[in-house]
This record gives C-alpha cells, structure tokens and sequence, in this order.
C-alpha cells in the first residue's frame, strides 16, 4: 500500500509495511513452549514408568490377605501393610520408628554427658578460683609419652633393677 507524503511532492513515495502487517511487541512465547516442553519430559521421564510399576505390583502381588500366623512367627513391621507399594516403601524406604528412637535416645546421652562435664569444669573452676593452690585443672595423660624411652632402657623393673644394682 502506498500513502502520500507531504505537500510539497507532486509523486507518492512508497513506503514498506511488511505485507500490511505491523509488527506488534509482546512477550516471547518461548518461557511458554519451555514450560510445556519440560512438563511433556518430565511426565514421560517420571511419571508413566512410576505408574507402570506401581501397576505391575498391584496385579502381580494384590492387596494383602489377612490369615492366621502360624504359632512362634513374629510379623516384621512391614507386613502389616495392604498394598504391596506401601509394603515396599515400609520394608525399604522408610527406617523403622525404633530407629528413630533409638538414635534420638542416643542424642540426649550425648548431650546430657556434655552438659554434666561443663556442670564439673564450672565447678573445678570455681574451686580453683577459691583455692589457688593448683597450677592447672586438666590432667594430661602420659602413656605413649615415653614408650621410646621404654624401648630403649627396657621395662620398668629392669631401669629399677639396675638403679638399685649402681
């Protein structure tokens, strides 16, 4: 299409509109296709073989039937479980709550001990501070110190043995 200029001109310019189009900006749509692109992936990377095998479980296996125990047979946490995808997670998934226990049992010990030791170096300390007789208040123990020695002279009663010969 072509438009007249100004005045002055007796002839008409062509002026380019790209087919009669105009060229509008807006937001790229390649955030969108992305999203959809990685949406598609990620369902058929994860989400189709997960059902496929939580299918495959439920037709192979089947919900648990409830039975009689046999006399002496303790039943593993486990096995009380319907489904066999809740039996599998229980079994191997999830750590039992007796673990659990357990190890938060054994981090109150561990706590409660260093607890009880700052409880005695505040009171050695305060000991100390009353009566300054002592140079130190930790002890340092030697009994690798002077195993070179040890080597080397031969035993405790021998370094005795030969004192008392001289």
């Amino acid at each position: 299409m072509t438009r007249p200029v100004t005045l002055t001109l007796p002839f008409y310019i062509s002026v380019r509109n790209m087919g009669g189009h105009k060229m509008v900006k807006g937001p790229s749509k390649f955030q969108k296709y992305q999203l959809k692109d990685d949406l598609y992936y990620f369902l058929g990377l994860g989400i189709i073989p997960a059902g496929l095998f939580i299918t495959y479980l439920n037709v192979t296996q089947g919900p648990a039937q409830l039975v009689d125990t046999p006399e002496g047979y303790v039943p593993e946490p486990h096995e009380y479980h319907r489904l066999p995808l809740t039996r599998l997670l229980a079994k191997y998934g999830v750590e039992p709550i007796e673990k659990k226990h357990e190890r938060t049992l054994y981090y109150l010990h561990k706590a409660d001990e260093k607890r009880k030791s700052t409880i005695l170096q505040m009171e050695v300390r305060c000991l100390q501070k009353e009566k300054p007789e002592n140079k130190g208040w930790y002890y340092v123990p030697t009994q690798g110190q002077f195993k070179e020695r040890e080597d080397m002279y031969g035993s405790q009663e021998m370094v005795k043995a030969r004192e008392l010969g001289k």
